[in-house]
């Protein structure tokens, strides 16, 4: 699977510098020391649906994303890196 993570994320539209270090670097190895922590992705997550609904937009993925974020902050707490979300997925 590793390998396959690494091509997703090393490759395509969605290929970014962040995602080629962050991922390989630090999800992979279980490196979940907080770089951006997760409770500052969980607040400016809910900013983005407080104006989407501002705005009418609807954002089922976000949400989707959201209720992922917090199920991890729950589970792991605030202060871990937002790439702990991977860990619920059994990472």
């Amino acid at each position: 699977m590793r390998t396959a993570i690494e091509a997703v994320v090393s490759g395509g539209g969605g290929a970014n510098a962040q995602l080629a270090n962050l991922y390989p670097n630090r999800v992979l190895a279980g490196d979940f020391e907080a770089g951006f922590k997760l409770g500052y992705m969980v607040k400016d997550l809910r900013h983005a649906f407080d104006l989407a609904a501002e705005l009418g937009v609807e954002s089922p993925l976000g949400r989707v994303a959201g209720a992922r974020m917090d199920e991890a902050s729950e589970r792991y707490g605030t202060e871990v890196d937002f790439g702990s979300v991977s860990r619920l997925s059994g990472w």
